[in-house]
């Protein structure tokens, strides 16, 4: 296919981590040629692939927030601070 025709970016919803203990739903684009990861938002649209070249169309995309899913529960052991002797 031919570079310079605009074609619209592969979107993903993928989850991820934040700040360590929230599990976050998050829509992820990517270029429908070389599979590149895009820095896209509804903030920023690039016309072409960092990667590849391909030119990108975001015409009628439609953006979702950011979900909050759960919080991922501490890793290890604790001990509560009223039982704890000094």
């Amino acid at each position: 296919m031919i570079k310079w025709i605009p074609r619209k970016p592969k979107v993903e919803m993928r989850v991820y981590p934040k700040y360590g203990f929230v599990n976050v739903r998050h829509q992820v684009c990517f270029c429908p040629r070389c599979w590149h990861a895009l820095n896209a938002g509804p903030g920023y649209q690039p016309n072409y692939c960092s990667e590849c070249g391909q030119r990108l169309t975001f015409d009628g995309m439609e953006w979702k927030a950011d979900e909050l899913l759960d919080s991922t529960e501490r890793r290890g052991s604790y001990e509560p601070d009223q039982n704890r002797v000094v």
